[in-house]
Order: structure tokens, then sequence, then C-alpha cells
């Protein structure tokens, strides 16, 4: 009997930093992850994470996926990540599917499979990099932050560009 709440598919580095922010803002999540020991490892501590594959419908039902808020697939395997995107357009059209893409390229793939926003980590990863490497450097915090506020911007509109 949940609702309104948060699917976290993989819940690896990016999964489990995205439930300590739901977390401190109190909203509740559910994980998933094919690791039967992260799994336990997270149950022991008194997580909501559940051991399953997210690509299988049933699955997505046992996890309260009619009455959630959202799905966010932070897998690090594309091609799986890609069958959880499938499977979660196909069996529920309205859903807000969030989705990690490995780059641009996975992320027109996301897209096109039907995720409604999608991450690609190597351009943020850059990015924010980047930020660090030009004010340590020397260039004014406003001026870095609008070139690569600029550039994830372009970014972004290039996997728009991508969607049906």
């Amino acid at each position: 009997d949940i609702s309104d709440h948060i699917i976290v598919v993989g819940y690896g580095r990016v999964g489990q930093m995205l439930g300590s922010v739901l977390e401190s803002q109190k909203q509740f999540h559910i994980g998933v992850d094919t690791d039967a020991s992260l799994v336990a490892l997270f149950r022991k501590n008194g997580g909501s994470i559940y051991f399953g594959d997210a690509s299988n419908p049933d699955m997505l039902r046992k996890l309260g996926i009619e009455q959630a808020a959202a799905l966010v697939v932070t897998m690090n395997d594309p091609q799986a990540a890609q069958h959880v995107v499938t499977t979660a357009r196909r069996h529920w059209p309205d859903l807000t599917i969030y989705a990690r893409a490995r780059d641009v390229d996975h992320a027109t793939r996301l897209i096109g499979l039907g995720a409604d926003h999608v991450v690609p980590e190597t351009t943020e990863a850059s990015l924010n990099l980047s930020e660090l490497v030009l004010t340590g450097t020397g260039v004014p915090e406003n001026a870095a932050r609008h070139l690569i506020d600029t550039l994830r911007q372009a970014e972004q509109a290039t996997v728009d560009e991508s969607r049906p």
C-alpha cells in the first residue's frame, strides 16, 4: 500500500548517492539490484532494497510501480538499463523514467526507448572536473560556471534532439 515512491533500479554508487539524497528530503524510495550481497547488506541495515531483475514486469509490479512517482535507472550495464527502460515504457506508458547513461550515444538510445530524462555520466563528470580546473587555475567562479552551464545545455540539447 505504498504510493508516490521512487523506484531506484541499480543500487551501486549512483543509486546509493541518489538514495541518500532522497532520504535527506524524506522522499520514500525502494531500491532493486541483482547483486545479492549488496541487497543483503542494505537490508541488514534497514534499507528498502530488494533483489530482483527490474526488466521483469512482475518484479516492478511487486515494487508498486503502478503507484510510483518515478522510476530511476542507475545501472552500470548499458544493455541492462535499456531492457529496464523498454519494459517500463511498454507496460507503463505514463510513468516518468529517469536514467543514467554512459555517454551521449547511450543517452540517445535510452531516450529512443522511452526514458523521459537522461543524464550522461561522462558528460557530467567531465563538466564538473572542468569547472574545478577552471576555478582552481584562476578563472573567476561566475565565468567558469557560466561556461560549464552553456556546455551542459548544449550537451542536453544533443540528447533532446534524439527524442522521437
